[in-house]
């Protein structure tokens, strides 16, 4: 319930973790830059329609 969209976007870099949304509907809370997404192994097949428009995006999984 906090809005800090804004702040998050200002820095230089954002890591975003496994399938955390990142859109339009939760801009105001979470923004939408996204640099970095670690995500976990069992996550990783889920990723397609999250990443949607984030070819800018580096993806980290880890395998373990």
């Amino acid at each position: 319930k906090t809005e800090f969209g804004q702040e998050i976007d200002a820095h230089d870099a954002v890591f975003r973790d496994n399938e955390a949304p990142v859109n339009k509907k939760y801009a105001k809370y979470v923004g939408l830059k996204r640099d970095f997404r670690l995500v976990v192994r069992g996550a990783a097949r889920n990723m397609a329609p999250i990443l949607k428009g984030s070819c800018n995006a580096l993806i980290l999984i880890s395998s373990s």
